[in-house]
């Protein structure tokens, strides 16, 4: 039907004269769902989480920077200050200390075992020793106490201040002990503290 003109409100007329009902057919079938559109990208990922507050502290970072031992005499069998204390504080009771000292020292000349520790809190009621390192001297040659030391792990100190520091002994009287960083440079000692974990 083309141009449609109205006759009244029950008919239609088109431009051919054909005369139509005027009425309005039932709705059609709902036609199918369309298909579901593609998801999008995704956003870019935020930043990392902040830590969870697990304690990493170090307490004490000691390099001997002078020339700390030339020509010390021990005593055999004598546990000897190789130097004074060093003071570090501690901030929990119930945490560890990861205790790291290495050294490259030079001891003889009478023939031996050398060997060498750290003591913590040597003043107080409790001190702590642990063994580090140790050699065998050769009678006329050198040696390296130190030689494998490694990491010491403490456990049950009190929150509070403290001291540490490295002894030697030895087999034999009158060895020569050597620690000289500045007139012989690949000579050293390091000391180390670390405070682990704790609430």
């Amino acid at each position: 039907m083309t141009n449609p003109i109205e006759l009244s409100k029950d008919y239609l007329i088109d431009a051919d004269g054909k005369i139509y009902p005027n009425s309005v057919g039932t709705a059609g079938a709902t036609g199918a769902q369309g298909i579901q559109g593609i998801q999008g990208i995704q956003g870019i990922q935020g930043p990392p989480g902040s830590g969870g507050g697990f304690n990493y502290s170090t307490l004490l970072n000691y390099t001997a920077t002078t020339d700390i031992l030339t020509g010390l005499l021990i005593v055999a069998g004598t546990w000897t200050d190789l130097i004074a204390n060093l003071n570090f504080t501690k901030v929990y009771g119930n945490s560890l200390l990861h205790v790291d000292i290495s050294a490259f020292m030079i001891v003889g000349t009478l023939a031996g075992n050398v060997g060498t520790r750290f003591i913590i809190d040597s003043a107080g009621g409790s001190p702590i020793t642990r063994k580090i390192g140790g050699s065998f001297t050769v009678n006329g040659n050198f040696s390296n106490p130190f030689a494998g030391s490694g990491v010491s792990i403490i456990s049950g100190l009190a929150a509070g201040v403290h001291t540490i520091k490295p002894q030697g002994n030895g087999e034999s009287n009158n060895r020569n002990w050597y620690c000289r960083p500045v007139t012989s440079p690949l000579e050293f000692l390091s000391i180390q503290v670390i405070e682990i974990g704790g609430s």
